[in-house]
């Protein structure tokens, strides 16, 4: 069984951060979690040594700012040394990253031209959807081509957060659920090989989360044309997978209130900046 673990980057200003990405990072469980444990408590130990909260977090964003306990002045050149020793993670253990991104600017435009008056909060929910589901169809597409057997299922997990996890729960079990008449295979999306519930956690409960996290930043970064993420992108970039299923859209169930005063009205029927030098 694969254990998909999903995070994302790029939800503050659009202004700062243009592109939300949403990682999948898949994780053979029998074959490969307990030594990706294993390697964080050696990464926690050795650099960190003197933490004793439990499970130690490496948080790429703060590592990146010098934030919270990376301070600037103590830890010196140890931030970037600890960024690479996390980005030569994927390819170490021989991790598929299944990404989606979208520029967010565009997707607004997008959204703005189907629905005119919808709010921001909206726009924010729908583009988050979109990037989900994009990352979802590549990891059902790596299942098809890589997985050990036509039987081999995956299970998603993804940090616990409350801004759209009504939403994505909605399109989760939609495409899981096996039974449900798709008229149009074109437009609908049917997961062969993911199943169950979608799991949310803490990264402090569930520590494989921290590896999308990290995931999701480098490619955020990339996205943006940041120089200085180049040699961190590039170790993750061979383990990423980015031929998608040859279908498109999603199939989506949503409430009537949240769309009956758009059509209404129109007559129808119905991050932050990087402080690096």
């Amino acid at each position: 069984m694969q254990l998909v673990y999903m995070d994302e980057a790029g939800i503050a200003n659009p202004k700062h951060e243009p592109f939300m990405v949403v990682a999948g990072v898949l994780v053979n469980a029998d074959q490969k979690w307990k030594a990706l444990e294993q390697h964080f408590n050696e990464l926690a130990a050795e650099f960190v040594p003197d933490y004793e909260g439990g499970k130690f977090i490496f948080h790429a964003k703060d590592i990146w700012h010098g934030e919270g306990i990376y301070d600037r002045e103590k830890w010196g050149n140890n931030r970037w040394e600890l960024l690479k020793r996390l980005a030569a993670i994927p390819a170490k253990f021989a991790l598929p990253i299944a990404p989606g991104y979208i520029n967010r600017e565009i997707a607004r435009a997008n959204f703005r031209r189907m629905a005119p008056t919808v709010d921001e909060n909206r726009i924010h929910m729908w583009t988050y959807m979109e990037a989900f589901h994009s990352s979802v169809r590549r990891v059902e597409n790596w299942m098809k081509k890589n997985g050990s057997s036509r039987d081999e299922v995956a299970m998603l997990i993804m940090e616990d957060t409350d801004r759209v996890k009504g939403i994505i729960k909605n399109i989760h079990d939609v495409y899981t659920d096996r039974t449900l008449k798709v008229p149009n295979w074109s437009d609908g999306f049917q997961s062969a090989h993911i199943m169950d519930e979608l799991h949310f956690a803490k990264k402090s409960d569930s520590r494989l989360l921290q590896i999308a996290d990290h995931c999701a930043f480098f490619i955020k970064r990339r996205l943006a044309k940041c120089p200085k993420v180049t040699e961190l992108y590039n170790a993750i970039e061979p383990q990423i997978f980015l031929q998608p299923d040859k279908n498109a859209g999603v199939l989506v169930t949503v409430r009537k209130e949240d769309i009956v005063p758009v059509y209404e009205e129109h007559g129808l029927e119905g991050e932050v900046e990087d402080h690096e030098s």
